[in-house]
Parts: C-alpha cells; structure tokens; sequence
C-alpha cells in the first residue's frame, strides 16, 4: 500500500549520562536516577515514535555526555534504537561533537552502529548525501556532522604569522569555510524524485544558548547564519547542538534546534524538552510539508528554583512557609535564601531539609545576608557562564594589555582542554 506522507522524527542532545549530581544511584538498577530519567524520556520518544508509524528518526548529535561512554549506556541507547528498528522505523544518527575521539584514528562513539552493520540504522560521519528507504520510499538526507580541528589541519596549512588566538579565529574560519562548501556541493546533488532534508549538528548566530556552552567549555567553534542553510532544495533542516527547543526559521524549509531531549541541568529549569514530528508529502509533482512541524513535549523531570527572602524575625517558620506553597514533589530543587543581618545562625538547616523531603533530589541550600551579598564577586560572573566566557568577563576587568589578555585567555583553555582529556580517560 502506497503511503500518502512521509513521517519523520527529529530530535538530538541526548547526552545520556550527563546530570549525575542532580541524582542518586537507584538500588533496583545501579544506575544513577538521573539516567533512568533520561532512558524514561526516550522510551517516550520510542513509543510516540512506533504509535504514530513514522518511518523515520533523525538524531541530530551528541548521543552521550562525552565521547567515551560505558558500555551500560552504550547498551541502553542501543535497545531503545532496536526498539524503533524491529518496527520496521528506519534510524539516522548524525554525529556530533560529543561523539568525537579525541584522536582523528579512533573510533567515535556511534560507530559499533557500522560495525555490526545494525539493520535500518545509518551513521552521518560525513558531509555527503545519504539515500535511506524507508515505508514511503527513498528519502535524501544531507548531513553535516560536527568537525575536528585536526580533520581541517590534515587538508589546511597552519596559518603562519598569527598569535595562538589569531590562528584559532583563523581555523574557525576555514572551518566555517568547508561547511558552507560541503552544504553547496550536496544542495546541487538533490534529485527532485525524492524528498530531501538537511541535517547538522551546528551553531547558528541566530540561535539563543543553553546550557551546550558550559558542556563544551574548551571548544571554540564557528558561527554560521541561517541564511546560508536556507536551501529551496530540502523540505525540512534538523538542527542539533543547541540545547534550547526554537525555530530558527519558519521560512521554506523551516530551521529548527529540536533542543535537548531532557534537562541537563538548572540553565534549562524553564525550557520545553522533547521532539518535532515531521510530516513530508507530494503535491503536484513537488515534495512539501504537509504543515509546520509540530513540536512534541516530553513529561520530563522538573528542576525548580525556590528564591525565598526572609523579613520576619523568625526566619525558619518563613522558610518552611514558603516551601510549603511551592510544589516540589518529584522535582530537583535548589534553595535561594535571603536572610535579614545577624539571622543565618539561627535558621534550623534540619527542619528545612525536613520539609524538602518530598524534592526527588536536593541540589543546595545557599543562605546568604545582606554583608555577604555586597561582598560578591562580579555580578556578570554567573554560574551559567562556561568557565572560559568567565575568564573573559575578569580580564575585562583587569588593567592589562591586550596581548597579555590574549595570552592569559589561551593559557586558560589548553588548561581546561588538559583537564577535560584527562578525566575522560579516568573514566
């Protein structure tokens, strides 16, 4: 039977693994609570998914939180995927930057998908067209996965004359340069016969961060605009790397961040977590949307922030008051408390703790007076900085000269990179 629509998922930024400190290991399974949660928001993705017959899933980056996962999560990932391929859904795993090894050599943490030659599964390593069947037929699928450096500096002289900062601009240039490359040679490539969408795993000046800055804190990377995806060519573009859910472009083809399929950590406290259910069909000859793609919302876990300012003499009845009138039940709380001068040692720790015993998991309890707060350190110095945008705001404040700024700045990032190399191994 001849299928009038072609239905597609598309989501990405998985990074199962990642919000460990938000939970505690589960005794049942041994794994933290925190991956249960995200396996839960899949297993919603994978039900939707099979209930509403699409024949196609398109993840676009970042399956884990790092590029070594181990092998429990691997196997996990791996069951919800035979899950949508034993229903005869077909799967597209695009990689992204947390995919990558650190050595251009090794493998990335996708490709025991090839290696096993996983039936229905397709792996989007490079920058090319991949022609996938599917219950309605051939669809075209133009991928763009993350890029290392050193794939760039392997085909590209290392710019001579350039400080170390200059010659990352410059490389993030040439990087930016081969994309757009890659996107034009492929767009030329589409054949009208069939439909077509682009997939990428890209950051777009357009788009509003989240928390992917501080869980890539030592890659710089390039900017694109979306003007330069903007391809009469495809019917749809499925962006991943940013993990805030937003249309880019609602123009023809629609560009959209599906966003981060759970919540990561506080910086997405507010933010809707799910997918976006695609429908493509065929009218008078020319393959379109049926309508705009529509956006799924997963039940996932809630984080809350509880910002209490005390003003009574009794601040730890206030406190409990306050909590009292929040629901916190099953949720990952964090407490912001603002006590009058002389209070914070009078309140009763125990009874607040007491009463966020309903919380799925406790996060903190700050508690800070007056004295302390015109003692902070900068206030642009925010906890949802990554750490290098950080050592930028205090060198601003700083009296040294730009090169010395620069040097300093460089300093801090093969810091950081040395560090995160290292506790990737150790674990």
């Amino acid at each position: 039977m001849t299928k009038n629509s072609l239905k597609l998922l598309h989501f990405a930024d998985f990074h199962l693994g990642a919000g460990k400190t938000y939970g505690k290991i589960d005794p049942k399974t041994g794994l933290n609570q925190r991956i249960i949660d995200f396996l839960n928001s899949f297993d919603f993705l994978v039900n939707y998914a099979i209930e509403e017959r699409v024949d196609l899933v398109v993840f676009a980056g970042d399956a884990y939180e790092n590029r070594n996962p181990n092998i429990t999560l691997q196997r996990e990932f791996a069951k919800r995927i035979r899950q949508l391929t034993k229903k005869g859904i077909k799967v597209f795993l695009l990689v992204g930057n947390h995919d990558l090894p650190n050595i251009e050599k090794h493998a990335h943490s996708l490709a025991v998908f090839d290696a096993l030659e996983t039936e229905g599964v397709t792996i989007g390593r490079l920058p090319q067209i991949y022609l996938m069947e599917t219950t309605f037929g051939p669809i075209q699928i133009a991928a763009l996965p993350s890029f290392s450096k050193s794939q760039f500096l392997t085909e590209e002289k290392e710019p001579n004359g350039l400080d170390e900062m200059e010659k990352l601009s410059e490389l993030e240039k040439i990087i930016a340069q081969k994309i757009l490359f890659h996107l034009g040679e492929m767009s030329q490539k589409i054949k009208t016969e069939y439909p077509a969408i682009l997939t990428a795993h890209v950051s777009l000046a357009e788009a509003i961060l989240g928390s992917e800055q501080k869980m890539s804190i030592a890659c710089s990377e390039p900017l694109l605009h979306s003007e330069a995806l903007l391809k009469r060519e495809f019917q749809y573009i499925a962006l991943g790397h940013i993990h805030k859910q937003q249309v880019i472009s609602s123009n023809e083809p629609p560009i959209i961040y599906a966003g981060s399929l759970d919540r990561v950590d506080f910086g997405e406290e507010r933010e809707k977590k799910g997918f976006y259910l695609v429908e493509i069909i065929k009218e008078n000859g020319n393959f379109k949307l049926k309508e705009m793609p529509q956006f799924i919302e997963v039940p996932c876990r809630e984080f809350i922030t509880l910002n209490i300012e005390t003003a009574s003499e009794n601040p730890t009845e206030e406190i409990l008051q306050a909590i009292s009138k929040n629901g916190i039940d099953q949720k990952v709380v964090r407490v912001k408390i603002k006590v009058q001068t002389g209070q914070s040692d009078s309140i009763q720790l125990k009874e607040i703790r007491d009463a966020l015993d309903r919380a799925f998991f406790l996060h903190s309890i700050e508690i800070e007076t007056p004295e302390e707060i015109k003692k902070t350190r900068n206030p642009l110095l925010t906890q949802e900085k990554n750490p290098i945008d950080a050592l930028k705001t205090w060198l601003n404040t700083q009296n040294l000269p730009e090169k010395r700024k620069n040097e300093l700045l460089l300093c801090g990032k093969l810091l950081i990179e040395k560090y995160l190399l290292e506790k990737e191994q150790r674990e």
